[in-house]
């Protein structure tokens, strides 16, 4: 029993830091970034809040002035008014900077919440807003983070300096 027990955590083991390799030497810039964003989505169809903004920066800010902790804020409210979500993303574009460290994605976000067993509008169409978005993420400390976002396309001030 001890010889088995030894074998399954030396396997578990293995398949972690395989997956850690595999994410951090292997995997392409484009296809964390696309992770994240599918990771994401999951989330919010799950209603999974604390691990939604992980990978925010905490300087984020979008183009109306929300910051992170608002963000947060606000996404607790409306998740507190439906039973679920369906959210979806299509990513169109993504445009890798490996020398600034830094990629711009435009996606289009569909999230529709569902309310006794019934889909409500859409979320950012009933706001009377674009569901295309264009997010900036930057590498820190090794991983993809999104810094901002917003309805247009991002200005060059958004983009961070050069190293």
């Amino acid at each position: 029993m001890k010889k088995v027990l030894i074998i399954l955590l030396g396997l578990l083991i293995l398949f972690l830091t395989g997956r850690w390799i595999w994410y951090q030497f292997v995997q392409s810039d484009e296809d964390k970034i696309r992770a994240i964003i599918s990771d994401a989505t999951t989330h919010v169809a799950q209603r999974k809040l604390l691990p939604l903004f992980k990978d925010f920066a905490p300087d984020f800010h979008d183009d109306h002035g929300l910051d992170l902790p608002t963000l947060q804020a606000l996404t607790y409210r409306v998740f507190g008014r439906a039973e679920a979500f369906e959210a979806t993303t299509d990513i169109q574009d993504i445009r890798i900077d490996s020398v600034r460290d830094h990629a711009v994605v435009r996606l289009t976000i569909r999230l529709f919440p569902v309310q006794r067993g019934v889909t409500g509008p859409e979320i950012f169409q009933a706001a009377r807003r674009s569901n295309l978005f264009y997010v900036l993420f930057v590498r820190k400390g090794g991983d993809w983070k999104v810094l901002r976002s917003a309805h247009d396309p991002l200005p060059v001030e958004a983009f961070p300096a050069s190293r």
